[in-house]
């Protein structure tokens, strides 16, 4: 009886001391050297993807950005996206740009765009980014997507709009958007619009969130 006590005793203690472990280990993981800067995170589709480097090399603020870019993704599929590496990074800033792959696919996600939102707006600070209205859509789709987005930010206080990019792509006298910024699919940005992007992206961060 007394071994067996002793034993269970002993498991008891094993048991107790990886739970520690395991808690110290997750503190360590998500510690930051403050030095570095603060967490940025950056949720978006083919666009954000692509102007990974750009975006990185933007925020010279700070050496914690992560870019999370889905080609493809509409923002029903890139909820979860922002779901996992907001738990994962825990950021002080989050930068959301999604929309043109519901536009180009026509679907309705209403109700994702409210999630996102809501996703932003658990956050310290969040800048969310309005598509252009020129693209290989309908200008009267992106207005209406616009619209909804901006008319869901205005309850919720630490989410901020940037206008940016949606008015730098939408310069021009034509229907189409400004080819020294986006290619001529009319959405993916050339090199000199992943800049401006990522520039578009800084620069509302910093006005909004620093």
């Amino acid at each position: 009886m007394a071994a067996e006590r002793r034993n269970g005793f002993l498991t008891v203690v094993v048991v107790a001391l990886v739970v520690v472990a395991a808690v110290a280990v997750g503190v360590v993981l998500r510690s930051r050297d403050p030095a570095r800067g603060p967490q940025v995170l950056a949720v978006g589709d083919s666009v954000t993807y692509m102007s990974a480097n750009p975006i990185k090399d933007a925020f010279d603020w700070t050496d914690n950005v992560d870019v999370q870019g889905r080609p493809g993704y509409r923002t029903d599929q890139l909820v979860p996206i922002a779901l996992e590496f907001v738990d994962a990074d825990d950021p002080e800033v989050l930068v959301v740009f999604t929309g043109y792959n519901d536009l180009t696919q026509g679907v309705d996600t209403s109700q994702a765009v409210e999630q996102m939102m809501d996703v932003a707006a658990a956050q310290p600070c969040a800048v969310w980014l309005l598509v252009p209205t020129k693209g290989d859509y309908a200008p009267d789709a992106a207005e209406a997507f616009n619209s909804r987005v901006v008319a869901l930010a205005e309850d919720r206080g630490s989410v901020h709009l940037s206008t940016d990019w949606r008015d730098a792509v939408d310069a021009t006298d034509g229907p189409d958007p400004d080819p020294a910024l986006v290619s001529e699919d009319h959405i993916h940005p050339v090199a000199d619009g992943e800049v401006r992007l990522a520039q578009a992206m800084e620069e509302a961060a910093s006005r909004e969130c620093r």
